[in-house]
This record gives structure tokens, C-alpha cells and sequence, in this order.
């Protein structure tokens, strides 16, 4: 069985060794997981970029949903009016409180 320290290139640990705040144990570095993750590529008409939907199911069942699309940042905020917009236009609504994936996913999966 390979180590968890041989899953990162060399750029990665050096990269996690000159960024984290304490010295890395790969020993003691722990796989957390499965969760399943699908992604789609969509286009929506009134908008000018492709969406990515991530859709991450957690351990205990619970669903997270990012929708992201790539513009250069001059075009951000116009980007997430219009991505607003046209979710309001088909009944939902993003303004609850924003969550990282990445965090809420891994803090599910350490408990």
C-alpha cells in the first residue's frame, strides 16, 4: 500500500511545507472519505459564460451545490449579477448565507 505522502508531487509537499503553519506529519495524515461528486458543464441563454454545477453529497446525506463560471475579474461582479438573475428567473435564489464547499465537505467528513 502506498503512502499518503507519495499521492503529492514534489511541487505539492514543498509547496505544503513552505505554506503550512506547523510541519507536516505524512504518518499521521489520515484519508477522509468517499463522497461522491458530480459536475455539468451548462449554458444558460441569457448568460455570456458556461456554467460548471458541482453537486458533493456528504457522508450523513447532505447536498452541497456550486455554480461557477470563468470571466477575467474586471467582468466579476457584472458575471455574478447576471448568474443572480437568471437564478431568480427560474425561482431560486442565492442569497442565503455562502458556504465553501471545500470546508463544509471536510468538516462533515471529520466528524
Amino acid at each position: 500500500m502506498r503512502s499518503i505522502e507519495s499521492l503529492f508531487s514534489e511541487s505539492q509537499r514543498e509547496f505544503a511545507h513552505t505554506f503550512a503553519p506547523v510541519a507536516i506529519d505524512w504518518g499521521r495524515v489520515k484519508v477522509l472519505g468517499p463522497m461522491v461528486a458530480q459536475e455539468w458543464k451548462l449554458q444558460l441563454p441569457e448568460l455570456e459564460t458556461r456554467l460548471s454545477a458541482e453537486l458533493w453529497t456528504l457522508p450523513a446525506g447532505r447536498q452541497l451545490l456550486e455554480l461557477s463560471s470563468r470571466v477575467p475579474g474586471q467582468q466579476a461582479d457584472a458575471a455574478a449579477a447576471a448568474l443572480d438573475a437568471a437564478l431568480r428567473s427560474r425561482g431560486l435564489d442565492a442569497s442565503g448565507v455562502q458556504e465553501t464547499k471545500t470546508r463544509t465537505a471536510l468538516e462533515s467528513l471529520a466528524h
